[in-house]
């Protein structure tokens, strides 16, 4: 389940590395993860009366080596109803990028006898002959039921009898599991407490992928606002590239296409300080057929399902690892500021959020922003609505680029110097009646 935020995001990443296992040493190498155009693969309104949506979802190839897609479906609404995510869609493919995918009949129905009032967020894997299906069932806030179904063809599904697997809380959700170390890690979205309301990204243990451990905590993000349902931490998903390992997590109340991704030396624990950089997707799988690496994204306000080859770029790790400008809730950095006044952004126009700058026709906000060392290169994501110029005050050559998975407010530059500098000064000025600016977030790369 996602929820929108709509305004300007400028983000600004810096390396840093400090993991509850043992921490990166600072100028440690890692690699970044980094979106290629995306390719429009599947449209599950095709065939339809009325348009329809694919949400979290998983891609998975069968014995016979064809690709099939699973995912959350309903028709379109301006806000689909609450709980109303009754089916999983399916779709195969003989290649990735075929188009069009064959559309099959729905995998698996809501289960009302078991006291399921949803079934959401699919994650299969394999394990001699048999997928498993773990997927979200609802049941309440306080006491959602984590599912599992059984195959042996991918098209013909059955629910295990041990069902429900566990029971969690706040709306626990997102099942993805991991296998390492000779055991299963079942990552899944859920608050913190009943009392503190923090997002976070639980796991549990398992030998047999049916009993499973009490749970741990891979991830707790403290920042504000605490958001009862773990909004900040939706569809979890963990991956190993080189020895590190990555945690993406999906958090729409700032941009419904906002992805993080934090980096840890260990499966078990990240920390938030280790956020490396933004992924512009929603409900984001990470993907690895014969060591080609992709991320397939899909929400509500999509039209189906797209799917990105990912390359990795060498980062560093810095202290810190990126600068976070809320722009309207702190003036940390603003140097100056020019026809700009503050106001309330609107979670799908309808709710209050965070506070924003309104920039009017001709007017702007320069920062300057200190850097943890000397760095050349960084991704800077601005996010905000209307029009605007980025400007880099900077008396050295540079290279300021922005990446084509920009999308709808929330856009990516690559700025890099030819020689390390010692601090960032930029410029966002209005072109428009108003562009209203979210925040920026600055990741240092090397």
């Amino acid at each position: 389940m996602k929820f929108l935020r709509a305004g300007l995001i400028l983000v600004f990443s810096f390396c840093f590395l400090e993991s509850r296992g043992q921490a990166l040493k600072d100028g440690e190498e890692f690699f970044l993860p980094v979106l290629e155009k995306s390719v429009h693969i599947y449209d599950p309104s095709v065939g339809e009366k009325t348009s329809w949506y694919i949400n979290d979802h998983c891609i998975v190839q069968g014995k016979e080596g064809r690709y099939h897609l699973f995912g959350i479906t309903h028709w379109k609404a301006i806000i689909p109803p609450a709980w109303a995510e009754h089916q999983f869609a399916h779709a195969s493919s003989a290649r990735l990028f075929q188009i069009p995918w064959q559309k099959h009949p729905p995998a698996l129905k809501i289960d009302k006898k078991l006291g399921e009032t949803h079934i959401w967020a699919p994650h299969i894997i394999e394990k001699d002959g048999v997928y498993y299906m773990f997927y979200a069932g609802g049941g309440g806030h306080w006491n959602s039921m984590i599912n599992l179904a059984q195959s042996t063809d991918l098209f013909n599904w059955r629910r295990h009898p041990a069902n429900p697997l566990f029971r969690d809380f706040y709306d626990a959700r997102d099942p993805m599991v991991f296998e390492y170390n000779g055991e299963y890690l079942l990552y899944y979205t859920k608050t913190y407490s009943k009392d503190k309301h923090f997002s976070t990204v639980a796991f549990r243990r398992s030998r047999d992928l049916i009993h499973w451990s009490e749970p741990e905590f891979a991830l707790i993000l403290t920042e504000k606002p605490y958001l009862i349902n773990s909004g900040h931490t939706e569809s979890p998903f963990v991956f190993e590239y080189k020895g590190k390992f990555y945690l993406s997590v999906c958090s729409p109340y700032y941009h419904y296409r906002l992805t993080r991704i934090f980096v840890s030396d260990n499966p078990y624990h990240f920390d938030e300080k280790n956020e490396i950089t933004l992924l512009i997707a929603h409900c984001a799988e990470v993907l690895n057929f014969d060591q080609n690496w992709y991320v397939s994204h899909a929400g509500w306000f999509y039209d189906g399902v797209y799917l990105a080859p990912l390359r990795w770029v060498k980062a560093k790790k810095f202290f810190p690892q990126f600068i976070f400008l809320n722009a309207g809730e702190e003036d940390k950095y603003l140097v100056e500021s020019k026809k700009v006044h503050k106001g309330t952004a609107r979670l799908w126009s309808r709710y209050p959020t965070n506070q924003v700058l309104r920039i009017a026709g001709g007017g702007s906000v320069s920062y300057k922003i200190p850097l943890p060392d000397k760095v050349q290169l960084f991704e800077i994501f601005l996010c905000g609505a209307g029009e605007y110029e980025l400007e880099i005050p900077a008396e050295d050559e540079f290279q300021l680029k922005k990446d084509p998975s920009s999308s709808e407010g929330l856009d990516l530059y690559w700025l890099k110097f030819p020689s390390p500098i010692s601090s960032l000064e930029l410029k966002v000025k209005s072109k428009a009646r108003k562009y209203e600016l979210n925040f920026i977030k600055i990741y240092f790369l090397r």
